[in-house]
């Protein structure tokens, strides 16, 4: 048995919004889209054995939006990730939400393929 993480480019490995609470807004300055689409062939004798579930996740209006998914077939693995930040200015009321959002990421961005040896 083996582990792999199928994120091995720009993996969020870490939350930046540590604080329970903040008091300003959090700025991006600008608006944030990244597709990223990884393909991973299997070598001779390896099968795919368990793969991460699906993730969709969205803040209120659309203001930031992630989603995460890893498909199998055959020897091929596919992982297909969206991450975009859509609102530049996030109020302090939001902080809560931005800093949820971004830890289910985090969580999401840490799980494994398990592949086996036949």
């Amino acid at each position: 048995m083996a582990f792999l993480n199928p994120k091995v480019i720009k993996q969020i490995t870490e939350n930046v919004f540590k604080r329970e609470e903040r008091t300003y807004p959090v700025d991006y300055n600008y608006p944030i889209k990244e597709n990223i689409i990884i393909t991973i062939i299997l070598p001779e004798g390896y099968a795919v054995n368990e793969l991460p579930q699906k993730l969709a996740i969205s803040m209120p209006n659309r203001a930031a939006r992630y989603k995460f998914s890893v498909h199998s077939q055959e020897k091929t693995i596919r992982l297909i990730n969206q991450y975009e930040i859509n609102q530049t200015i996030f109020p302090e009321n939001e902080y809560a939400d931005l800093r949820q959002f971004n830890q289910m990421i985090v969580g999401k961005e840490a799980e494994q393929i398990v592949i086996t040896k036949k």
